[in-house]
């Protein structure tokens, strides 16, 4: 029952302040805060959301495209900007969302990289978006992202640009059997770099 809960919560906040134990009062406040919103989010959208977590919540309403009350709560709530581009772009490719995601991508720069942009893309079996977040890619991981995308000509190049034999290597060792191609030239590679020409 969310009355009951909530009593039991501003009871608990009474029992923090009396104790001096602020952090916990603040928390609690928070909690309580939230239970309130929660129950009017729910009236609105017509969903259970009493009793989720701010994570959840505002997971749900990314989901449900309702931006601004997600905004509104990340701001309120003070959720890093980190965490809250990590949910977005979860939420965008769960939802399919790809132009969407691709405008938040251009929306400013990322606070997480891009190489998260790439992730989500893969896990939803979409390579043709996944290889649109390639060029900003983090110039260190370009290797990994390029082999992760089956790229794995273009990743040999990269890593043979940075003199990285281990690289090479890595990329080496995901070539298959119709890579033969590909092996050869990285083998090449690698025999350059050793000799240093």
């Amino acid at each position: 029952n969310v009355q009951t809960r909530e009593s039991l919560l501003k009871n608990a906040q009474e029992k923090f302040k009396t104790g001096r134990f602020d952090t916990n009062a603040a928390l609690t406040e928070d909690q309580v805060k939230l239970l309130k919103q929660q129950r009017s989010l729910e009236d609105t959208l017509r969903e259970p959301i009493v009793g989720k977590s701010l994570h959840e919540t505002v997971k749900l309403l990314l989901l449900q495209n309702e931006i601004k009350l997600a905004e509104n709560l990340r701001s309120e709530y003070k959720i890093p900007d980190r965490r809250y581009w990590w949910l977005r772009i979860q939420c965008l490719a769960e939802k399919n969302s790809w132009g969407d995601l691709e405008k938040f991508s251009k929306s400013k720069k990322s606070p997480i990289g891009y190489e998260p942009f790439v992730e989500e893309c893969l896990k939803y079996g979409n390579r043709t978006e996944a290889k649109k977040y390639l060029p900003k890619v983090r110039e260190e991981l370009k290797v990994k992202y390029l082999a992760k995308l089956s790229m794995l000509s273009e990743a040999a190049q990269v890593a043979y640009e940075q003199k990285d034999s281990n690289a090479l290597s890595f990329v080496l060792a995901q070539c298959g059997p119709s890579d033969r191609a590909v092996a050869d030239k990285i083998n090449g590679m690698i025999a350059s770099l050793r000799t240093g020409k």
